[in-house]
């Protein structure tokens, strides 16, 4: 059995992005994979790590770009920048959220007021960059 995702909740995209198994680049698009164990993932049909698959968790940076699972983010508060502690974002399945988590493992819920508030900018992923 093949199971699919791509559809609109709620006017939500939803969609995923990993990295060619073939050749690196990135895809985006729909995930699917076999329900046979170690069968791979796959994004518009193409085989992906699965270590890199992310959602785009529907909300974009202040500069418009997605943010997806697995993205490093920065943000300003003030005056200062947090640009040597990065934070990651992550799906919490016990509450159902994306959040973004830092080297020290506290976690803080991402939203589109906290985005504004406090410039959040997405500087890379965590499969490149970490």
């Amino acid at each position: 059995m093949i199971y699919s995702l791509k559809f609109n909740l709620f006017m939500r995209t939803i969609k995923f992005r990993g990295k060619s198994a073939l050749n690196g680049k990135w895809l985006f698009g729909y995930l699917s994979w076999y329900q046979e164990e170690d069968s791979g993932r796959f994004i518009n049909g193409k085989l992906v790590d699965s270590e890199t698959v992310g959602q785009f968790i529907g909300l974009y940076d202040i500069e418009g770009k997605e943010i997806y699972e697995g993205d490093i983010i920065e943000y300003t508060k003030g005056d200062v920048r947090f640009l040597h502690k990065p934070f990651v974002v992550l799906y919490n399945e016990d509450y159902a959220y994306f959040e973004y988590k830092d080297q020290k493992g506290n976690t803080y819920g991402i939203s589109k007021a906290v985005i504004e508030r406090f410039g959040i900018k997405v500087i890379g992923n965590s499969y490149e960059t970490m």
